[in-house]
């Protein structure tokens, strides 16, 4: 390592020659690898705010997280935050905190700008060992330079598409809520299928199908076909 101008620059190199830079520590506390410069075009150019850059030109830029073990265990990723003002402060957070996101930007010419979100928010009031929080999904429309909330998943497992209170419709029939309509598509039949098992014939006991050769509708219920319009 060296320090350059107030930064820690780590280097390596397979030969006698002067060793590549791999790593550094800017004076303001950044961790930059595989770059010496930290990014600022970030998030619509509002400002460089990320405390670990990884920035590389290689096709080989992927991060990678393993683990091994002969128990069920996988790789846990955390992501976390409270409302505490130092190091391992564990002040409650409220209803509407964002917890974090991951935010998928691309270049326009000139800066970074923000494509689609996940977000993980607190949906309701939080406790001890109680964290009511959901997930929303956003895209960025053509024209546009900021994602708009398409998908959302509530913290009672209730999902809106196009719409941002589902757990506010019947509880029979809220699982899924859509604002604006629903499409099946197929190039022969159509179904819809109403079961009350995960086997046999309850798998399909009830069925609303659209039959494009006959261009007709029906609508079978126990195996018994009670309509039909063509």
């Amino acid at each position: 390592g060296s320090n350059n101008i107030g930064d820690l620059v780590f280097g390596t190199s397979a030969t006698a020659n002067a060793p590549a830079e791999r790593m550094r520590i800017t004076s303001s506390g950044r961790l930059l690898i595989a770059t010496s410069a930290s990014q600022g075009k970030w998030n619509n150019s509002s400002g460089d705010d990320h405390i670990v850059q990884i920035e590389s030109t290689s096709a080989f830029s992927q991060s990678w997280i393993s683990h091994s073990t002969s128990s069920t265990a996988g790789v846990q990723l955390d992501v976390g935050r409270s409302r505490g003002s130092s190091d391992g402060d564990t002040t409650v957070v409220n209803s509407g905190d964002l917890l974090g996101h991951l935010c998928f930007q691309g270049a326009d010419g000139s800066q970074f700008v923000r494509g689609a979100r996940i977000a993980a928010t607190v949906d309701s009031t939080p406790g001890a060992d109680d964290m009511p929080t959901r997930l929303t999904f956003e895209t960025t429309a053509d024209g546009a330079s900021s994602p708009t909330e398409r998908m959302r998943i509530d913290n009672g497992g209730n999902i809106g598409i196009g719409i941002n209170n589902p757990g506010d419709y019947h509880a029979n029939a809220r699982d899924l809520v859509l604002a604006n309509g629903m499409t099946i598509a197929h190039a022969t039949t159509a179904h819809m299928y109403f079961a009350d098992s995960s086997s046999g014939t309850g798998e399909y006991v009830g069925q609303f199908n659209y039959q494009h050769a006959h261009d007709r509708f029906q609508f079978v219920a126990g195996n018994t076909e009670f309509f039909r319009a063509s």
